[in-house]
């Protein structure tokens, strides 16, 4: 089929044999932004919204290039407001597999407090909240860096148009639309570091508490972890071992999340090299850089400090959460 704009770039959706009438006009809505039943109702953050890989259904289409399931129209409906909270049969709180957080869907991929029932209170509760924090902001994110890279695509366009006339007005109103969009994309980003490395650092602390059989951290001590790491936190919590965390596993996939773990790590050493750059406006010796936070010491005239980190932390932390469960479904 001829791609459709996402975002301002091109898609090519796969819409599975046989799929019902109202996930075809579904992927109607994600290509093209609405459809006839629901007319203008979703915008790039709601597209964005099949990214969070929800739904009991097992179609699948393909979007940016990447594999996702098809939203279903009960969870759209449920998102936008219009419905009510998605539950599985009979109120439970798992669907095909998929946990429910106060009716929240799988999309977030957090477990339920029956799967964690191992972590406290305070500490379930600490991982929710860091857990949806990140998920909100990684796909604001995402919808951002989108406006900023359709943004220079058109003052391209514009620049050279207004190249032909001795107006530029096009051009001077997009750079001034760009230079906003890259200082609220910008924000998101320094809102979302100290959120994706504490529930790193919390996620990967509370599964090496479950795994070797310590009782609950304390209150003050869950409070403390779910603010903003220093370097050397963060370094310290990625050096554990897989092979520690991952007890249930089998070897293959201790190695291959240990291979990951480790690209993180080294990502994290690296930036004791970036914050010891003469270029900044302060430089810090070793010792300095270990006990600081990235928000701290980020520069706005500089590419930020946990650029390429994000989403491979995101990533990351998501996972050690959901071994916290997998650990405990298969302990012995």
């Amino acid at each position: 089929m001829t791609p459709h704009q996402v975002a301002g770039r091109p898609t090519r959706w796969l819409p599975p044999p046989g799929a019902p009438d109202d996930q075809r006009d579904l992927f109607s809505v994600l290509t093209a932004g609405s459809s006839s039943r629901w007319p203008g109702r979703f915008t790039d953050r709601a597209i964005l919204l099949s990214g969070y890989w929800l739904s009991s259904q097992s179609h699948t289409f393909t979007i940016r290039g990447a594999s996702c399931e098809a939203v279903s129209t009960q969870y759209l409906a449920s998102v936008t407001g219009s419905g009510k909270p998605l539950r599985g049969p009979n109120g439970a709180d798992s669907v095909g597999g998929r946990e429910f957080v106060n009716g929240r869907a799988a999309a977030v991929r957090f477990l339920s407090r029956q799967r964690l029932a191992a972590l406290s209170d305070v500490e379930y509760e600490a991982l929710a909240s860091l857990h949806f924090a990140v998920n909100d902001l990684r796909h604001e994110w995402v919808a951002s860096r989108a406006v900023v890279d359709r943004m220079i695509a058109l003052i391209d366009h514009a620049d050279h148009a207004d190249s032909e006339t001795r107006f530029a007005h096009r051009s001077k109103a997009l750079s001034q639309v760009s230079r906003a969009a890259y200082r609220y994309s910008r924000a998101v980003e320094t809102a979302m570091w100290p959120c994706v490395s504490a529930y790193t650092v919390l996620g990967i602390t509370l599964l090496d508490r479950v795994v070797s059989g310590h009782g609950p951290l304390e209150a003050h001590t869950v409070h403390a972890l779910s603010g903003e790491p220093t370097v050397a936190e963060l370094q310290a919590a990625l050096s554990i071992p897989v092979a520690g965390l991952q007890r249930a596993r089998f070897s293959s996939a201790q190695e291959s999340a240990q291979e990951h773990q480790d690209e993180v790590l080294s990502a994290v050493e690296g930036l004791y090299q970036d914050l010891a750059d003469s270029a900044r406006d302060k430089p810090l010796d070793r010792v300095q850089a270990a006990a600081c936070r990235l928000t701290e010491a980020d520069d706005p005239g500089i590419d930020p400090l946990w650029e390429g980190l994000l989403e491979p932390l995101a990533f990351l932390a998501e996972q050690n959460t959901l071994e916290i469960g997998y650990y405990l479904d298969h302990r012995d």
